[in-house]
């Protein structure tokens, strides 16, 4: 699938003109509705019951979308259902570009935004996906990375002097639609490997690229592995993974 950015402008226009009370009373709403309407124009099909649960679309062809900007474990009861009779579509946006503007709830002003430095990059969903490798390889089933170029909105209720650690975000209003990354297969999840990497390389070499966390870096290794997309060896003290087919 290739961005259609004027079909992706007219679904953000409508998913903000459907929005009510402003910056910090829906929660990323703005960003789930929009995709919806990008995907399925038609709102009727939004929303509809299959299977005892609810299936964010349901296309005229009977088959499913699901979007989700986060937590994407909570989806596996409801996948591994929907899986054995249709066709799902899983749909995660990665901010790739984006803008930061703090919001102070007392006073209920704004500041500028601030172009965050660090890009979001594919391999970002690597810590989130984990969880659902147990059906990843389903043939019914294909995961869309929603490129996006974002302006993301945090209230000013953290921690600390300047009140920012742990404060919560309020909104991501999608700006632009980037590029549409497909992952259908096992072997599709290669290009999650960051491109700096060769075709071996450590777990720390790994963290660096990934940009992830220890923890984080970890669990992205071990799905890699569990998938068959690495394989691991010795190489002295450290643990050397090496690209399938390399």
């Amino acid at each position: 699938m290739k961005p259609d950015h004027i079909r992706f402008a007219e679904a953000v226009e409508r998913a903000e003109a459907g929005a009510r009370g402003g910056i910090g009373t829906l929660s990323e709403r703005i960003l789930h509705r929009a995709l919806k309407y990008y995907i399925e124009p038609d709102a009727s099909r939004h929303e509809r019951e299959h299977l005892g649960s609810v299936a964010d679309i349901v296309t005229a062809d009977g088959e499913i979308y699901e979007i989700q900007t986060r937590s994407l474990a909570r989806l596996l009861p409801k996948l591994s259902k929907f899986l054995p009779e249709t066709k799902v579509t899983l749909v995660y946006p990665i901010a790739r570009e984006r803008t930061l503007s703090w919001l102070d709830e007392t006073t209920g002003e704004t500041t500028k935004p601030r172009k965050v430095s660090r890009k979001g990059r594919p391999s970002d969903v690597l810590t989130e996906i984990y969880p659902l490798a147990p059906i990843l390889t389903h043939p019914n089933l294909t995961v869309l990375l929603f490129m996006i170029r974002t302006e993301e909105y945090k209230s000013l209720n953290g921690k600390g002097e300047k009140r920012k650690k742990g404060a919560t975000r309020l909104e991501r209003i999608p700006t632009e639609l980037l590029d549409i990354i497909t992952l259908a297969g096992a072997s599709d999840y290669s290009r999650l490997i960051p491109e700096a990497l060769g075709d071996s390389f450590t777990a720390a070499e790994f963290y660096r690229a990934a940009a992830l966390r220890t923890r984080r870096a970890y669990y992205a290794l071990k799905f890699l592995l569990d998938l068959g997309v690495l394989t691991r060896s010795k190489q002295g003290r450290a643990y050397l993974y090496t690209r399938n087919g390399a």
